[in-house]
């Protein structure tokens, strides 16, 4: 079994051009595409060998409405299209394959310390992951809220989910650069 689920972003969302340099840029790329690219290369190998193993790949809802994420948001959509071509190589070798994408989840990263609705426990999502590896979906929220929340966003016309997300995003960037004053 391979999970990973290692990753950064911004300290919060911004404007590209208002990101502090171009090497958090790079770290992104760094982390969330080449690491994730090596160390399945490290591993898939002996998966083969024994015909079994599962993959679980740690993307983000904001690969559907990246605004003010752009690095980040591209750089899981990378996540999830790495892994359904992943899925589709490896299937009938015995190798399951899951991208999931959640939203928001406690930890670190989102600077969120208590469970909420919209943001989960990672245990939570944890097993609603290792539940749906083998499953039919090879990208998916394993959580229900984030899952009703990427279905919205899939209804809505693309320009107003980006719209909507902007709108969103810049209220956390005031909102963090306002704390950050304090």
């Amino acid at each position: 079994m391979l999970i990973n689920n290692a990753g950064i972003s911004l300290d919060h969302p911004d404007y590209f051009l208002e990101q502090p340099s171009l090497s958090r840029a790079s770290s992104i790329i760094d982390l969330n595409i080449r690491a994730v690219n090596e160390v399945t290369r490290i591993v898939l190998p002996g998966m083969v060998d024994q015909k079994c193993g599962g993959i679980i790949n740690v993307g983000s809802i904001s690969c559907y409405a990246p605004a003010m994420l752009a690095v980040y948001g591209a750089s899981k959509a990378y996540v999830a299209a790495f892994s359904e071509g992943l899925a589709s190589e490896y299937r009938s070798k015995g190798i399951d394959v899951l991208c999931i994408t959640p939203a928001m989840v406690v930890s670190d990263m989102s600077k969120v310390k208590k469970p909420r609705l919209d943001c989960p426990l990672p245990p939570v999502v944890v097993s609603k992951s290792l539940d749906a590896l083998g499953g039919s979906d090879v990208v998916l929220s394993p959580y229900w809220f984030h899952n009703v929340q990427q279905f919205i966003i899939g209804l809505l016309p693309h320009n107003l989910a980006q719209n909507y997300i902007l709108k969103l995003h810049q209220g956390v960037k005031k909102r963090a650069l306002f704390k950050k004053s304090q």
